[in-house]
């Protein structure tokens, strides 16, 4: 079997033995916390949550969740482990274990800051002294 193949069935069986919990977020006020239930029940690993995501990106966070599960499904023998980085097609994502609940994995965006410098940016804009 294909891996495309594979991981298609991967995220059709997650649809089937998962939901994604969509509620406010206690920690971030406007944002939302989403998060897994049913892989650790179902496929002995841990659930996935996402905090602080503004609603606008709700689908994008439970797409996100569901395709990270089902990569977890199909490449077993390369787990998702606390304080990881995965470079996934959103930007590379921080592992942690979740402060809230329990058998479940928090996902952070590594990209916490935004360096700036004025000089470089300038320099790759053309701009002359």
């Amino acid at each position: 079997m294909r891996e495309s193949e594979e991981y298609n069935e991967a995220m059709e069986h997650i649809r089937q033995t998962t939901q994604i919990i969509f509620t406010p977020d206690d920690f971030s006020e406007g944002n939302f916390l989403l998060y897994s239930e049913g892989m650790h029940e179902n496929h002995e690993l841990p659930d996935l949550e996402i905090r602080g995501v503004p609603g606008m990106f709700s689908n994008s966070a439970s797409s996100l969740i569901n395709e990270i599960n089902a990569y977890r499904i199909v490449n077993r023998n390369n787990p998702v482990l606390v304080g990881q980085t995965m470079r996934w097609n959103t930007g590379d994502i921080l592992v942690e274990e979740s402060e809230v609940y329990d058998n479940t994995l928090l996902l952070k965006s590594r990209l916490t800051d935004v360096e700036c410098c004025v000089q470089c940016e300038c320099r790759e804009a053309g701009v002359t002294e």
